[in-house]
């Protein structure tokens, strides 16, 4: 881990923004609540018909203060980003 260890329960989004690994998410964060897949993906549409892929996209759910909802993107093992809903 970059930036020396982490500490559990810091699940901010100043964090999060430091793109920390996904072990590391769930470290601080702990387990989504819920987990949203995304992961279907159009791969090459330049013929009549379209091929897709389906990708490892989630998004993670995890309630937030003042009623929000904390949403952590991942695509293939990989934290995308993350926001405030």
């Amino acid at each position: 881990m970059r930036g020396g260890a982490a500490r559990p329960g810091d699940c901010s989004l100043a964090v999060l923004k430091g793109r920390p690994s996904i072990g590391e998410v769930v470290h601080r964060c702990g387990l989504p609540v819920q987990r949203l897949d995304l992961g279907v993906a159009v791969v090459d549409s330049r013929e009549r018909f379209e091929e897709a892929q389906d990708l490892r996209h989630e998004q993670w759910l995890y309630p937030a203060s003042a009623g929000q909802t904390l949403v952590i993107e991942v695509r293939e093992g990989r934290l995308l980003g993350a926001g405030l809903r």
